[in-house]
């Protein structure tokens, strides 16, 4: 558990890099052979250095000091902080890409409880930094997942505030064009 307090010291510290790679090597190493397989469909654990680091023998444990149920309970639900931190610091891509690797393979039910709520926070920091397409997608995609009655009227909320992007924005921009210069009351 020392590597875990060192990849969250890393976290705090604003060192997310770090951070990211002891999380993601105890995840992997957490995992069973099914569970392997599984994270090596993700780029970061099929990637040159991620093989590296592991081969270069700088981690202080084998495979078999993380096999409880608590400890990769654990190392989800740092990988949820560390995605919270990644959003802080304005690297939206990887706080997504770390939320949907936990949506897809973790079996923690806290982790899976949080993170549609963690998800629409993303989106609101994507709203934030403009990129309106981005924040309507995940939006749209946790409406399709969720049946809470109170989550989807947020979600629509959030929808609704958003002004319009892409094809919607062309579109709106020549519907205004048009209402602009031709009048309305004939008369």
């Amino acid at each position: 558990l020392a590597k875990l307090y060192l990849a969250d010291a890393y976290t705090v510290t604003n060192q997310l890099d770090k951070a990211e790679l002891i999380f993601r090597e105890l995840r992997f190493k957490s995992a069973d052979e099914e569970g392997k397989e599984e994270l090596e469909d993700y780029d970061y654990y099929s990637s040159d250095e991620f093989q590296e680091y592991l081969e270069s023998g700088s981690t202080a444990f084998g495979a078999d000091s993380l096999i409880t149920e608590e400890a990769k309970s654990q190392v989800d639900n740092r990988m949820l902080f560390l995605a919270d931190a990644y959003i802080k610091d304005k690297k939206l891509e990887q706080a997504e890409d770390i939320y949907d690797e936990l949506q897809n393979t973790s079996k923690d039910s806290t982790v899976l409880k949080d993170l549609p709520m963690k998800k629409m926070f993303l989106g609101d920091a994507y709203n934030l930094e403009e990129e309106y397409g981005k924040a309507k997608d995940i939006y749209y995609d946790l409406l399709d997942e969720t049946t809470d009655t109170s989550e989807i009227r947020l979600l629509n909320q959030r929808i609704s505030w958003m002004p319009p992007s892409g094809f919607q924005k062309g579109l709106y921009g020549i519907g205004s064009f048009f209402s602009y210069f031709l009048p309305t009351n004939i008369g």
